[in-house]
């Protein structure tokens, strides 16, 4: 059962005007809130992924930020096998260097699209958002967006400490130590952009990143 926040970030998001495919990406995001785990992992095993189901335990392979933005994109309907085969094999055709986190994933998460996020400025719902950038990749974090500043992350806890506690009021029955472990969670692109080392630039995709 998803936890009473993401519950009532689903209610939300299904009494508003967004699309059916964008409601249920961000609906199967807010269901793996403290269910995902990052680890660090390049090409995951997706022929074991499970589409419109709440089976987490099909990630074997590992997840990292990216590849919960697709997993979530997979099980909403928004993509299916045909086109996370075509991603694999994009990566495969560069090998799993730096090369392909510069070239293969921001294209397949629609980052040559993306526009800059001023500070207040919010992003639609299933709207990719990257932050930072540098040398391996122009994302050093991405997260999914639903709506209204809010916002579902995978990722070990990169937060300053004085954020921390802020966070975990968003985020019903986890803690700071789920947090550290790289629970998936609710967060909001402020927290991010100021609770974190990444450099300031934060980018966005206009609308749904799969489209």
């Amino acid at each position: 059962m998803p936890s009473s926040k993401a519950s009532e970030h689903m209610q939300r998001i299904n009494s508003s005007g967004a699309d059916s495919t964008v409601k249920a990406v961000c609906n199967a995001a807010l269901a793996t809130v403290g269910m995902l785990q990052w680890t660090k992992t390049d090409i995951p095993e997706f022929h074991n992924w499970k589409q419109r189901s709440a089976d987490v335990k099909s990630t074997t392979g590992g997840i990292n930020c990216w590849t919960a933005c697709l997993f979530w994109a997979f099980q909403g309907g928004a993509i299916n096998h045909s086109w996370l085969l075509k991603y694999k094999t994009a990566i495969e055709s560069y090998g799993v260097t730096k090369d392909y986190r510069q070239k293969v994933t921001p294209k397949f998460m629609g980052y040559e699209k993306a526009v800059p996020v001023g500070t207040g400025n919010v992003a639609p719902p299933g709207s990719a958002i990257f932050f930072g950038g540098g040398e391996l990749s122009p994302m050093n974090h991405v997260v999914l967006s639903i709506g209204d500043g809010y916002c579902v992350s995978t990722g070990q806890a990169m937060y300053k400490p004085d954020l921390l506690d802020k966070l975990v009021k968003l985020n019903s029955g986890l803690g700071i130590e789920d947090l550290y472990k790289g629970k998936t969670h609710i967060a909001t692109i402020e927290i991010i952009r100021e609770g974190t080392n990444f450099p300031p630039k934060v980018m966005k995709t206009p609308g749904a990143f799969w489209s």
